[in-house]
């Protein structure tokens, strides 16, 4: 497929009206009660003496004239925001706390910001402060200072990045992070270094996964009447020979031509879907490759090379997930849950998401097209239940698939209007898809833990990062956040952009962050 289109603002508005999605989970394997979690106070030793920048520019960088001030400067790690940082106690249990979070001896990086309203150019790297919090608190790093690079954050300032390779002095234990730049000094950050043993590392090998996409509990039955959809399924629990997730495709009028074409848009929007959870995920989008920076996960759907025959899957240590069908437990007036899956801390076992109550169901999110006012006005003329045309049925259609297809490039007419809602529809429909998976994967990987860090991952946390506290398993940040649920989405979530895990979950998945 073409590179995965960046979604636009009218796209991203209507994906909460139409598809009414929402990542709201509940798990088999109860939360663990991880009790008060104690941690050391976020208050250090008062700042040292900073040493003179090193003017040496960095490697890659061209000499440069700096011009003005810096307003302000602080340090972070692994990109999380600074008021994840643990610069300040928060109210847990009661009683404010402070908190502290871990990381490996090496592969984790430093951030040093530079915020400046006034023209400035970085010359050379920040002088960064390292070691023990006790006595004098951190010396200078000198020697040990690791290669990094400046990156231009346009009004945003800049930002120094680098990535410990080596372990910085002083082996495991508690050690405070501070930098300095242009004459100012930011806060020292309070970082454990721990080892990265096997029962805590979630991914030290990686980690193989199949989504299915055959599962087969029940029929769907979608009707028309005085200008409502009723969504349900006959018969539960019993196969009626149609995989849950083709009949899915079906009601919402994307089956509707011969056995040909309704295998090409099959495959066609299996492929979108598995492209944005690779995104997610950090691979590389068209093959999967896993690089420096991506989880160590491989995601092969149902057909892909590679993947073992489904009865050889648990012995070979591969977890899976179904995508498909209602969830058991629903009736008329419940919640809906759109997805459920197995809880893994620290992701040390196979888990497997294709049980019945378990896995993703797009019942639950036809429903919720299909019976949403703007859903249902979007899609009756192609829906065939209301007597739509489905896509398939009209001459031309078979192009919306084709490499290079651009619907606006049509004359005004028909195909050009079905092509443009053709795309359209299918960008939100694996959007959505992927994003649930996705979401329920991160669950059996280990996320998102309550409680404070290095034990937990701040779930169940109310603190300056979160935009509202959300139940547990979940962590509600800035953004359109994949671990939190549906009832902390917002329009602004919608506009900031496709879904994306927090920085501090991609801390975890990629092992920069540890769960003690």
């Amino acid at each position: 497929m073409s590179a995965t289109p960046a979604m636009s603002a009218p796209a991203r508005l209507l994906l909460l009206s139409c598809l009414g999605l929402t990542f709201a989970s509940c798990v088999r394997t109860a939360p663990v009660d991880d009790g008060d979690v104690t941690a050391d106070s976020a208050d250090v030793a008062a700042d040292a003496a900073l040493p003179a920048d090193d003017t040496a520019p960095d490697v890659g960088m061209a000499p440069c004239t700096p011009t003005g001030t810096p307003d302000r400067i602080w340090l972070g790690f692994n990109d999380l925001p600074e008021n994840m940082l643990g610069l300040q106690p928060v109210l847990h249990g009661g009683s404010k706390r402070g908190f502290h979070w871990a990381v490996p001896p090496a592969e984790w990086t430093i951030e040093v910001h530079v915020e400046h309203a006034a023209p400035w150019c970085p010359d050379g790297h920040p002088a960064l402060l390292w070691g023990p919090l006790e006595g004098d608190g951190p010396a200078p790093l000198a020697a040990g200072t690791p290669a990094g690079q400046w990156h231009d954050l346009g009004e945003d300032g800049h930002v120094w990045r680098a990535v410990i390779q080596t372990p910085l002095p002083g082996g495991l234990g508690m050690f405070g992070l501070r930098a300095g730049i242009g004459g100012l000094a930011s806060d020292t950050v309070q970082l454990q270094v721990a080892e990265r043993t096997p029962a805590i590392d979630p991914f030290d090998k990686i980690d193989n996964w199949a989504i299915t996409f055959s599962r087969d509990q029940g029929k769907l039955s979608v009707t028309f009447k005085a200008g409502k959809f009723k969504v349900e399924t006959l018969k539960p629990g019993k196969a009626d020979g149609t995989p849950d997730f083709d009949e899915a495709l079906t009601a919402l009028g994307f089956q509707g031509g011969d056995a040909t074409f309704n295998a090409a848009v099959r495959k066609w929007l299996l492929a979108a879907i598995q492209r944005w959870m690779r995104t997610f995920y950090l691979l590389n989008p068209d093959t999967g490759a896993i690089n420096a920076d991506s989880v160590r996960i491989q995601l092969l759907f149902e057909g892909d090379d590679g993947l073992p025959a489904a009865d050889k899957r648990a012995q070979l240590g591969w977890s899976q997930i179904a995508v498909g069908g209602e969830d058991p437990g629903w009736k008329p007036g419940d919640n809906t849950f759109f997805g459920r899956a197995q809880v893994d801390w620290h992701n040390k076992v196979a888990n497997d998401d294709t049980e019945p109550d378990l896995g993703v169901f797009t019942t639950a999110l036809v429903r919720m097209v299909l019976t949403n006012s703007t859903g249902a006005a979007l899609m009756d003329a192609y829906v065939p239940s209301a007597g739509g045309a489905p896509f398939g049925s009209v001459q031309g259609d078979a192009a919306f698939i084709q490499p290079g297809f651009d619907a606006e490039a049509l004359p005004p007419g028909t195909q050009r209007s079905r092509g443009l809602q053709f795309h359209f529809v299918a960008e939100l429909l694996t959007l959505g898809i992927a994003s649930i998976t996705a979401h329920e994967i991160g669950h059996s990987l280990g996320m998102v833990r309550s409680g404070l860090p290095p034990k937990g991952m701040l779930a169940d946390v109310a603190g300056p990062w979160a935009v509202q506290k959300v139940p547990g398993g979940h962590i509600d940040t800035p953004g359109f956040n994949l671990m939190q649920t549906g009832s902390s989405f917002s329009f602004g979530d919608l506009l900031s952009g496709p879904p994306r895990f927090a920085a501090s979950n991609l801390g975890y998945l990629r092992r920069r962050l540890l769960m003690l």
